[in-house]
């Protein structure tokens, strides 16, 4: 009885290595401990002439303006916006069938995940609005990135240790978004959709405010504002919808 090797596939190598290395990062929120490989690294995504949402295109001119040591931050929001829209369209194209291609979610997940994780070791100290700000807006994206993975299929182990964090991040902050204020809302929002038991109630109740607070309606009108700053349709209408009906008929005091 002979037995037949199996060619070394190093495509497929190189995803299972990457895939634990983040996954170990999502768990602590820790960077990641190795580069990513050249084989994530193309010279031009495929996404990188989708358009970009006008409130967003709006907020990376003016973070430039007023944070331009923190650049990596308006890179990633680009990305992951171009990414987004990108596979809403195909995903329309193919009948969905987008979320079955597993080479492509690792192929395009994988680098902005790692890309957040790694700005993870940015000093965020306190009292300094620009370095709180950003890792509020990196949480965000985090929490933003659990509903497409999920989509896909691609387990989130991290995703409940960020809710968390981004909790407590905003629940310390002593700071004014200002101009940044549809950015806290959003940050919110996202907190809404992925949080979890006391911390999803405070992130609702935070967000009835910071919509009075910066005149911007209801919260049955904050999901257009949403959607004109950075937001997936089929995945965050629907849970967003959901939790602004609980509240409706229970109460956010009963929302869990």
């Amino acid at each position: 009885m002979s037995s037949a090797l199996v060619p070394f596939n190093p495509t497929a190598c190189s995803f299972c290595s990457v895939s634990n290395d983040l996954s170990g990062s999502a768990t602590e929120d820790a960077p990641p401990r190795f580069p990513l490989p050249l084989t994530f690294l193309p010279i031009q995504s495929i996404y990188s002439d989708m358009p970009l949402p006008p409130e967003l295109q709006t907020f990376t001119e003016l973070w430039q303006l007023t944070y331009p040591s923190l650049h990596n931050l308006n890179s990633l929001l680009l990305d992951i916006s171009k990414f987004s829209t990108y596979v809403s369209r195909y995903a329309v194209q193919t009948s969905k069938g987008i979320y079955k291609d597993l080479n492509f979610s690792f192929e395009n997940l994988i680098p902005l995940s790692h890309r957040l994780l790694s700005i993870s070791k940015d000093v965020v100290a306190e009292g300094d609005e620009g370095s709180m700000i950003q890792e509020a807006i990196r949480l965000g994206c985090l929490l933003y990135l659990t509903g497409i993975k999920r989509i896909f299929g691609v387990a989130e182990i991290g995703s409940k240790l960020h809710p968390r964090k981004l909790c407590a991040l905003l629940r310390s902050a002593n700071w004014n978004w200002g101009r940044f204020g549809l950015l806290g809302v959003w940050c919110l929002a996202m907190g809404v959709i992925e949080g979890v038991g006391e911390d999803k109630k405070w992130f609702l109740e935070s967000l009835v405010k910071e919509l009075g607070e910066n005149n911007f309606g209801t919260l049955e009108d904050s999901e257009g504002i949403l959607r004109g700053f950075m937001w997936y349709e089929e995945i965050h209408t629907p849970l967003y919808r959901d939790t602004i009906r609980r509240l409706t008929s229970r109460g956010v005091h009963e929302i869990v």
